[in-house]
């Protein structure tokens, strides 16, 4: 029978250079070096897997000592440290991991998971709790900047009357078309007739020498020596003269402007220009006698003759009576 050399049986895995021995009740078998020796660092023998561990479930040892590393803390065997799970995250026991804390609870707040503090939101992104930006305060779970303030995707800004919140471009601006902002519909209207002009301020009316153009919603000067008709609603040449289309020009009486010819010209025999009605009529009845271009009265104790178109004496005993216009 061949003779060789053999371990120590676990039972007595310890070896004296005589014999086989068991280690005492509290040491623990060291397999490297072949040695029986005792727990250290607060530790005790756990005889069923003949190691050291700590006594207490919620103690581990970091290669010194037995450290505490109660909830919410992890023990890193990696490090050997006690520490916290990082990012908003919580340890789970069962996975032994650290992972998410789960909606609607998702924020970590060093005990365990809850909600966000008051005025914050949580930022599934970042995994943090983060105030409203710009200005912004928190609505039914919402950030909104308050009433009257608008977001421009930076800040919260005021537009000042009469600029408005324009949402397309993000900035407080001006109505065009020389238009104004009305809050209550919520869109650009023309001024009101009263005070049809917006002079970049506010509604406005035109000043004495300016007329308001309804197409270009701007105040306007008449072309020189023009004035405005307020009835008509346009540019008028003084009483008296006439636009030849450059300027106003003066027409003496009995004269009048022709705008075919654009000269000043006399009427017809027998007639003369009517103001009124701009066009050339007969001398009236008071004044039948078309004299010098302008027509006047019979003289004295004369009648119009209305063959002649000239002026004749009563007969011989007989006197003109305006009021029958004959004589008598």
């Amino acid at each position: 029978m061949v003779k060789q050399c053999v371990r120590c049986p676990p039972s007595k895995p310890y070896f004296n250079n005589h014999s086989c021995q068991a280690c005492l009740s509290t040491e623990i078998f060291n397999n490297t070096s072949y040695q029986c020796q005792n727990c250290t660092g607060g530790q005790v023998k756990n005889p069923l897997t003949n190691s050291c561990q700590c006594k207490n479930s919620l103690y581990y040892y970091n290669g010194v000592n037995c450290i505490p590393c109660f909830f919410p803390n992890y023990f890193d065997y990696n490090f050997l440290v006690c520490r916290l799970c990082v990012g908003n995250q919580i340890y789970d026991i069962t996975f032994q991991k650290c992972v998410d804390c789960p909606l609607p609870t998702p924020h970590f707040n060093g005990t365990g998971c809850g909600s966000c503090p008051n005025n914050t939101l949580w930022n599934n992104t970042a995994r943090v709790c983060q105030g409203c930006p710009g200005g912004q305060i928190l609505i039914n779970g919402t950030c909104n900047c308050t009433a009257g303030t608008y977001w421009n995707g930076t800040n919260c800004i005021t537009c000042f009357v009469p600029k408005y919140f324009n949402h397309t471009q993000q900035a407080c601006v001006f109505c065009i078309n020389h238009m104004i902002y009305d809050p209550v519909s919520s869109s650009c209207v023309p001024c009101p007739s009263s005070v049809p002009f917006f002079n970049g301020t506010q509604c406005t009316t035109c000043n004495s020498t300016q007329h308001f153009n309804t197409t270009s919603r701007i105040c306007e000067s008449c072309p020189v020596n023009m004035i405005y008709h307020i009835s008509t609603s346009n540019c008028v040449c003084p009483y008296g003269t006439f636009w030849n289309n450059t300027v106003c020009v003066p027409c003496h009486i009995p004269q009048y402007w022709d705008y075919n010819t654009l000269k000043c010209l006399y009427c017809p025999t027998g007639q003369v220009y009517d103001l009124i009605s701009k066009v050339c009529t007969p001398c009236p009845s008071v004044t039948p006698l078309f004299q010098n271009h302008t027509c006047v009265s019979c003289p004295t104790n004369q009648y119009f003759d209305q063959t002649s178109h000239t002026c004749l004496p009563c007969p011989i005993g007989l006197t003109y009576n305006s009021a029958l216009g004959k004589c008598v």
